[in-house]
């Protein structure tokens, strides 16, 4: 005798899901929100981190400059500022004694072996994009020169203004000591 099998399906076989479930969709729009509220903070304070590197910048080649002066005091280095193009050079006089501004060179750097000058946006301070040197105070010239001792060659404290976005940050430098302070 032959069976005569019969194939039914029950009907309580599960189907594949194929879409999310709500709560899978909260979940990732809780994730979601907690990431945001961590990240924003972070973006807004890259004006300031932006403009605090700048500084640092300034005061290493500053405190370069100084401290070359103080070990070859016959040939002091000084930093010559250009506002207008946001830019700084390292220089050297190009003739006898004293330091006259309108008269130097520009070194060469002494790991780059290109020309000492930093341009924001540029080279070495390229991420720096958008920085501006604002306004420079060293006593009447445009150039930054310290003596054999560290000090400057002015009485009065320079100093150097910089900005990002709403953020500025003002170095100066003491007459006497020749040290960097960094202040909002």
């Amino acid at each position: 005798m032959m069976q005569l099998t019969s194939r039914t399906h029950c009907p309580c076989q599960r189907t594949r899901r194929t879409a999310f479930t709500v709560v899978e969709m909260l979940t990732v729009v809780v994730i979601l929100g907690i990431v945001a509220m961590l990240a924003i903070p972070m973006l807004k304070s890259t004006d300031a981190a932006r403009v605090s590197s700048a500084a640092k910048l300034i005061v290493a080649d500053i405190q370069y400059a100084q401290m070359y002066s103080i070990s070859h005091s016959d040939n002091p280095l000084g930093l010559k500022f250009d506002t207008s193009a946001n830019s700084y050079s390292m220089v050297q006089r190009s003739g006898s004694p004293p330091f006259q501004c309108s008269s130097v060179a520009i070194v060469t750097h002494p790991v780059e072996g290109q020309p000492f000058t930093t341009t924001f946006g540029s080279g070495r301070a390229a991420e720096l994009t958008g920085v501006s040197i604002d306004s420079v105070s060293l006593d009447g010239d445009e150039c930054l020169v310290f003596g054999s001792l560290g000090e400057l060659d002015q009485s009065t404290a320079a100093t150097v203004q910089v900005t990002f976005g709403s953020r500025s940050l003002t170095i100066s430098i003491d007459p006497i000591t020749g040290d960097s302070t960094v202040a909002p």
